[in-house]
């Protein structure tokens, strides 16, 4: 079955907000990015790029997506879905530079017992906004 553009939207929207909720409106833009890249990039629609198994860590298991939403400040989902909508119309300039990769270095070594993964080794950084660095 086909989404439609606001099922691309509120799934954009989620994502950001899960991913991205305490960063600035440029940090939550940037993320949007992302997956707008990726959809460009892989040709697939916002729910195959969005769910990808461990793609966004946001929608593993063990984050707890539910009660994160549902703790959701209104104010980021606002924000989270303005940012969605201008990346997926096109409104805004892609401040990652065509990202397609990201993470929050510090936290990810932090989880990973001082590593990081070996993707981040074979693309080239892009950007860095808020906690986030952008690769592709």
């Amino acid at each position: 079955a086909m989404m439609s553009p606001q099922d691309d939207l509120t799934l954009i929207k989620l994502t950001v907000a899960l991913e991205a909720g305490g960063e600035s409106y440029d940090g939550k833009k940037a993320v949007a990015w992302v997956i707008i890249n990726r959809m460009k990039a892989w040709r697939q629609q916002a729910v195959r790029v969005t769910l990808a198994p461990y793609q966004f860590s946001c929608w593993l298991r063990e984050f707890n997506f539910v009660s994160n939403l549902e703790r959701m400040p209104e104010k980021v989902l606002e924000e989270s879905y303005a940012a969605a909508k201008s990346a997926y119309e096109g409104l805004s300039i892609d401040l990652t530079n065509g990202a397609t990769h990201y993470l929050n270095v510090e936290l990810t070594k932090k989880l990973r017992g001082g590593t990081l993964p070996g993707w981040v080794y074979k693309l080239e950084k892009t950007a860095v906004i808020g906690q986030h660095t952008f690769f592709k």
